[in-house]
C-alpha cells in the first residue's frame, strides 16, 4: 500500500510516481493528503482513482468523521479516529492504523478489512516514535484475523522480511514513490 505525498513532492511528480509503482505491481493506494486545500485534494483524488482504477486496483480515503459522515466507501481510519469510535463505519472497505496490541484489539472489535501497524522501523513520519522491530511486529500480528500491513521506514524492498514476520503486505510514503 502506497500513502500518497502529493503535498510533499507536488501533484505532477507524484502523479509520475504513481504511475511508475502501478506499472510495478502497485495495487492499493491510501489517499492522505491532510495539507491539500479541500477543493485540490478532491481533484487529485479523482485522477489517482482513475489511474488506480485502470489498473484494477483500490484506493483508501485516509478519513476524518467528515469522509465518514459523506459515507465513503473506501476509508482509511487514523489511530486517533480508530481509537474514538465504537462502531464500525458504514464504508464497503475499512481499514485502520495501530501502533500496539489495544489497538489491533479495537480494530478486531470493530471487524476492521485490514490493519497497518507500525513503525517497525524509524520514520521520518513519526519522529521520536518507538520502532517495535520485526520481532514485535510478529508477536502483535500472530492470530490477528485480517490483513496487517507492516509500516514505518519501509518500501517495497521489504516485503519479504515483512511477509515472513505476518505480515499481509508493507505500505509507506517516502519508500513507494522514490523509484526503489
Amino acid at each position: 500500500m502506497g500513502v500518497s505525498d502529493a503535498s510533499g513532492m507536488g501533484e505532477t511528480a507524484f502523479l509520475a510516481a504513481l504511475d511508475r509503482a502501478l506499472a510495478q505491481g502497485l495495487r492499493m493506494v491510501q489517499f492522505r493528503e491532510k495539507t491539500m486545500p479541500a477543493m485540490a485534494a478532491r481533484s487529485l483524488l479523482g485522477k489517482v482513482q482513475a489511474r488506480v482504477d485502470a489498473v484494477g486496483g483500490r484506493v483508501v480515503v485516509n478519513a476524518d468523521g467528515t469522509a465518514i459522515a459523506q459515507g465513503a466507501q473506501a476509508i482509511h481510519l487514523p489511530d486517533w479516529l480508530l481509537a474514538s469510535i465504537a462502531g464500525r463505519p458504514g464504508a464497503e472497505l475499512v481499514g485502520g492504523s495501530c501502533h500496539d496490541a489495544a489497538g489491533l484489539s479495537h480494530a478486531r472489535r470493530l471487524a476492521l478489512d485490514y490493519v497497518l501497524l507500525g513503525p517497525v522501523l524509524a520514520t521520518p513520519s513519526h519522529p521520536g516514535a518507538p520502532a517495535m522491530g520485526w520481532s514485535r511486529f510478529a508477536a502483535l500480528v500472530a492470530g490477528m484475523p485480517m490483513p496487517v500491513f507492516a509500516i514505518g521506514g519501509l518500501s517495497p524492498m521489504d516485503l519479504d522480511e515483512a511477509r515472513a514476520a505476518g505480515a499481509h503486505g508493507v505500505a509507506g510514503i517516502r519508500g513507494f514513490w522514490s523509484g526503489r
